[in-house]
């Protein structure tokens, strides 16, 4: 059938409310059969390119997540009656292939994963994670030979897999023959489109990097894809067609239904995964023939019964929605038909059974302690040691220890709606009672009394201990003494100095976003000339898409380099003579130009003019030339560092990012801020880092800031710290920058990272001496 609805072979509905109006003109009767299928799955295909495989490719197709793939079984033809069938009855709201109103089968994204056994990561294939530039697709085609045999051709995928891969390959060849199986797998069973040898790119962002293909979500891919095919067919039921062309994994369908039915002796074990590998061409055809409902008329199967959640390994065991269970009423019909065709049996069974509820009753003793569980459990194995390792006899114990559980709760909220009712009772008698008054007393006995208003402790074995606050002034004696208007006074200065506490804290927040503002205003000037066209990263450029998440494999901090001798070999003593002399000499028209100039991770330029004025005169250092020291500290760390150049102990952060923070703009999408973080743009792994440290800049000098990912302890590094000096003034307001530079560092790794070993709670701040 040729598909003229869409690109992509899915016809897509204009918008839900009109796939609900399709469901509801397609009710789950054999009234209207579907159209005459064909589909372009082939699961012979992909296991005859998959038994030619040797030991080093599956190993590959492994390493990657989709090794169930490599147990299909060998499917000559699928029964496409039944998966046509199978889709026509599946509501693509619920997610449920709907037999009747008390037979619904839910099926999850992780029932794909235990059909097939694919990856059921959390990322999203068709997220921002899964975003590919168009380049890295024209190289996947290039590699794959696709942009010689075809677009989307299937056929490049399957000749690349049948190439010689070992192990002395190339590693751009073993991650084409990944991306290969992928494309193949996915063009032949598990999102087949209408078109023969024809596959698509929608997931290829997926592909991009090998190592994180197993972190994506393909079980949530694959069944969106199958239930657009759903919709296709809907739509094409709707419209009277002749024929229609099932699109994506029905097979799944297939196994899902088969495997949720009663078929009393064709019911499989659910203790094979991936389930399809416990599947073959004649179960299959046995298990649909027995599953099929016998009268006149077209192929219809809603009459099975349902199995029960303890028998399946689905995720519907687990669901426990009252709107959508699954029942099979038709065993009630059963059983009265039994009980009518035997009533000897009947009658001999109530006999039987109310003499063994006489002795029962006649053998209750009452019991010396509170029996529980494990008296049940002792009980079982004494009298019936058989079967303590039979299933029937965990599935009792099972049962006791809920039923002793819901026993135990409703105990508890019996006891607490029993103090709630006496409370309520009592405060109405006491609203109502005249007679107490009549006589003279002042209060009645069913009023509550209020308790004392002191501090309770809880314990964990008693009850509620009222305790008294006590006085811990500096006052002469033991013995206490009466409260005097002073207390008050004291009381009031206290709670004045707090509101005082809570207006300088507003107040020092209000300079540091001002000065931090000042700040960002005069760096913003010095490259106001620069065009914003894309050839370089300029000071608050932005982007609009953030970079997809790294995931985080396993935690290791790299070992402190000074023990291990690691050091950047110190400056000579004679340099910094050279330099004070040769910026005190030279002539103003030779200081006047770009001294220095670096454009990673976004472009620096500083004039010899400035740096006169800073290093040689009395000049306080500024945001430029601090960005220089810190860029060049970080190169002198990496040169010295040549035993490990792929890990590193402590990462620097540009005075940009305090910038930016504290003056409350959007630091998470700057570019600036992305590439020092970023897992693409670094040489070394920054999830090694034990430490992480940044200058910040204030009004009175630079402090240094040191996030200690070990110990979780931040260190700010103020030059005027020592032992013996009275605490700063800008004490209190240095540890206000340091909390909040911490959570935005943390938000930034939470943004550019999966799984960051260490989150930002229970930290602590330290004001370490940095003199004597």
């Amino acid at each position: 059938m040729s598909d003229t609805s869409s690109s992509d072979g899915v016809a897509v509905l204009g918008d839900a409310g009109e796939a609900n109006n399709y469901e509801q003109l397609l009710p789950a009767t054999e009234a209207q059969p579907p159209p005459t299928p064909t589909s372009r799955i082939s699961v012979r295909k992909a296991v005859e390119v998959i038994e030619t495989f040797d030991e080093y490719k599956r190993w590959l197709v492994t390493e990657i997540g989709f090794g169930g793939m490599l147990k299909l079984p060998m499917l000559q033809k699928l029964n496409l009656k039944f998966s046509a069938w199978t889709m026509s009855k599946v509501c693509v709201e619920r997610r449920a292939i709907v037999l009747s109103e008390t037979k619904i089968l839910k099926f999850f994204a992780e029932d794909i994963h235990k059909v097939f056994g694919i990856p059921c990561g959390h990322r999203n294939v068709k997220g921002r994670d899964g975003f590919i530039k168009p380049e890295a697709v024209r190289f996947i085609k290039t590699t794959l030979g696709m942009d010689r045999t075809g677009v989307h051709s299937l056929r490049a995928a399957e000749e690349f897999l049948l190439r010689d891969i070992s192990e002395t390959s190339s590693k751009l060849e073993k991650d084409c023959f990944q991306i290969a199986f992928i494309i193949f797998v996915m063009g032949h069973v598990l999102a087949p489109r209408t078109k023969h040898d024809y596959g698509t790119i929608d997931y290829w962002g997926a592909l991009a990097n090998t190592e994180n293909i197993a972190q994506f979500n393909w079980c949530e891919f694959v069944l969106e894809f199958l239930l657009e095919g759903v919709r296709r067919l809907k739509n094409d039921m709707m419209a009277n067609n002749p024929n229609t062309n099932l699109v994506g994994c029905h097979l799944f369908l297939q196994i899902f239904f088969l495997d949720n039915v009663d078929l009393r002796l064709f019911n499989k074990k659910h203790n094979v995964l991936p389930r399809i590998s416990d599947f073959d061409q004649n179960s299959i055809r046995n298990m649909i023939t027995m599953a099929t409902d016998i009268g006149k008329g077209p192929a219809s199967y809603k009459k099975c019964m349902i199995r029960q959640g303890h028998d399946i390994c689905y995720g519907r065991c687990n669901i426990q929605d009252s709107t959508e269970r699954s029942s099979n009423k038709q065993l009630v019909g059963g059983n009265m038909d039994q009980h009518h065709s035997n009533p000897t049996n009947d009658r001999e069974d109530s006999v039987h059974a109310s003499s063994s509820a006489a002795v029962n009753l006649m053998d209750v003793q009452t019991p010396l302690r509170a029996l529980g569980p494990i008296d049940f459990a002792e009980h079982m194995r004494t009298r019936y040691p058989s079967l303590v390792k039979d299933e029937l006899s965990f599935i009792l114990k099972e049962q006791n220890a809920k039923c002793q559980r819901e026993i135990n709760t409703a105990r508890v909220n019996v006891q607490a709606d029993m103090i709630k009712f006496v409370d309520k009772l009592m405060t109405s008698i006491s609203k109502r009672c005249i007679c107490y008054a009549a006589r003279g007393f002042t209060d009645c006995p069913a009023r509550a009394i209020q308790p004392c208003p002191g501090v309770e402790i809880q314990t964990p074995i008693g009850p509620k201990i009222p305790g008294v606050r006590l006085d811990m002034s500096a006052c002469k004696g033991t013995t206490s003494r009466p409260r005097s208007d002073g207390d008050d006074q004291g009381e009031q200065q206290q709670n004045k100095r707090a509101r005082n506490d809570e207006g300088a804290v507003a107040a020092m927040t209000e300079q540091i976003i001002l000065f931090a503002r000042q700040t960002l205003q005069s760096v913003s000037k010095l490259f106001i000339d620069l065009p914003n066209d894309g050839s370089t990263t300029v000071f608050g450029q932005k982007a609009v898409v953030l970079p997809g998440r790294k995931y985080v494999f396993r935690a290791g901090f790299q070992t402190d380099p000074w023990i291990r001798g690691v050091v950047p070999c110190p400056p000579q003593p004679y340099v910094s003579e050279q330099l004070e002399g040769f910026f005190s000499t030279a002539p103003p028209g030779e200081l006047s130009r770009n001294f220095l100039v670096h454009e990673n991770p976004r472009f620096l330029r500083i004039t010899g003019a400035a740096m006169r004025m800073q290093l040689v005169q009395d000049e306080p250092i500024d945001h430029e030339l601090m960005l220089v020291i810190i860029r060049r500290y970080c190169q002198a760390d990496q040169e010295a560092n040549k035993h490990s150049p792929y890990l590193t102990w402590r990462h620097p952060l540009e005075p940009e990012f305090s910038t930016l923070v504290l003056s409350d703009h959007d630091y998470v999408h700057t570019m600036s801020i992305q590439k020092p973080l970023g897992a693409d743009a670094l040489k070394y792994d920054i999830i090694s880092a034990q430490l992480f440290f940044m200058p910040v800049p204030r009004p009175e000098g630079w402090i240094v800031i040191f996030w200690d990912m070990v110990t979780r302890t931040m260190f700010v590094i103020e030059p005027m710290y020592h032992k013996k000096s009275r605490p700063l003034t800008t004490h209190e307001r240095d540890e206000i920058i340091a909390w909040k530079l911490h959570d935005a560092l943390f938000n930034c790794l939470d943004e550019y990272y999966a799984g960051w070993p260490v989150n930002k709670e229970r930290w602590n701040v330290k004001f370490p001496c940095s003199c004597r």
